[in-house]
């Protein structure tokens, strides 16, 4: 009879440990399921955040670089004596057709310069970055490095084409534009709970940066360049993809395609 009730009890126990074992087994399943779906969720809202910042930032150049085009094939600006009315004219036009385009500018190999904004007498596009960038790459629309205007605050960026009318002559145009527009596309991201998305020059100058993350979300305008995330990205192999960063100890993933190396 005890031998009877030691094997029930052997029973009971084996039954009861096997039905443990099942719910922590279920238990510990679906809380791998659910994280791992968690972290799916989070990369494909870390990679569409990306995607539409970049996709801001090529509609904002192609935009940029299709006007420049456009603006050097009229007559005003490939006359051999150009028409200060009408190349203004063309250049509020365009001014006026985007509100990004801040500034705009016309010179000459002579240094006669044509703007709506009141220059100072002694000014000579020449000498400017814009300028010579675009003449040492005739043909091919050029980019500044964002910079903070003097007149506004802004930070913007200088976009200039080098091109020769009929007669051989040197022209250059150039527009001055704000990151307004990409700017308000990144503010309206929600990356996570804690997430943070940040497009930079490749000169390490934080072009917009929005989102909750106190160590990853950088001020318009600041140079990075230095920082532990700046140079995981710019010495990354491939061109997108996740990386890994220590901060304060802290692992965090970093969601990444060409982020951080603008041209």
């Amino acid at each position: 009879m005890k031998s009877k009730k030691s094997l029930g009890k052997i029973i009971g126990e084996t039954v009861l440990g096997v039905t443990l074992l099942t719910i922590i087994a279920l238990v510990v399943s679906s809380y791998y399921s659910t994280r791992k779906l968690l972290t799916e969720r989070n990369q494909l809202s870390q990679q569409s955040a990306v995607q539409s910042v970049m996709s801001s930032n090529n509609n904002f150049k192609d935009s940029t670089q299709k006007e420049l085009i456009r603006l050097s094939s009229e007559n005003a600006f490939n006359d051999k004596k150009p028409n200060d009315n009408q190349v203004k004219q063309f250049l509020r036009s365009a001014q006026d057709a985007n509100a990004q385009i801040k500034y705009s500018g016309f010179a000459t190999t002579d240094g006669h310069y044509l703007t709506l904004t009141t220059m100072p007498n002694n000014y000579d596009p020449r000498i400017r970055p814009w300028y010579k960038s675009a003449v040492a790459h005739q043909g091919k629309v050029m980019w500044t490095a964002p910079y903070k205007d003097a007149g506004t605050g802004q930070l913007v960026t200088t976009a200039s084409l080098a091109f020769k009318n009929n007669n051989g002559q040197l022209r250059v145009l150039e527009l001055d534009l704000s990151y307004d527009s990409i700017s308000r596309t990144s503010s309206n991201m929600k990356i996570g709970r804690t997430g943070s998305v940040t497009l930079v020059h490749k000169g390490g100058t934080v072009i917009t940066s929005n989102g909750k993350s106190k160590d990853f979300t950088f001020k318009q305008g600041k140079n990075i360049k230095s920082s532990t995330i700046y140079q995981k990205v710019a010495q990354a192999k491939n061109k997108k993809g996740y990386w890994k960063c220590l901060k304060s100890g802290r692992s965090i993933t970093i969601k990444a395609v060409t982020i951080g190396l603008l041209q």
